[in-house]
């Protein structure tokens, strides 16, 4: 496969605040940070891709997807983040 057979994307980030980044895409932009937190952004990033990648290999396949639902869950810690030692737990709010 070449660069030519792929949509490609570019995306433009800009810094709003330290705990905000506005990104803007070609067809819209959005802030993270304001509506759900980088992390939530990533997770839900590999959610969209695990619909629309499953539902092209079923079309390949002949399979008709009616519904689909996913879980999926990740871990940060924000101590270091916090200026604290890696090995104290905190979630984004601070709170241990």
């Amino acid at each position: 496969m070449s660069d030519s057979d792929l949509s490609m994307y570019e995306l433009t980030g800009t810094r709003t605040s330290p705990q905000r980044m506005r990104v803007d895409t070609e067809d819209a932009s959005f802030e993270i940070g304001r509506d759900v937190n980088p992390v939530e952004y990533f997770l839900g990033s590999i959610l969209g891709c695990l619909n629309s990648t499953g539902t092209m290999v079923a079309r390949d396949m002949g399979i008709d997807v009616e519904e689909l639902e996913v879980t999926i869950e990740g871990g940060v810690n924000y101590a270091t983040y916090l200026g604290e030692d890696s090995r104290t737990v905190r979630d984004c709010r601070g709170s241990k």
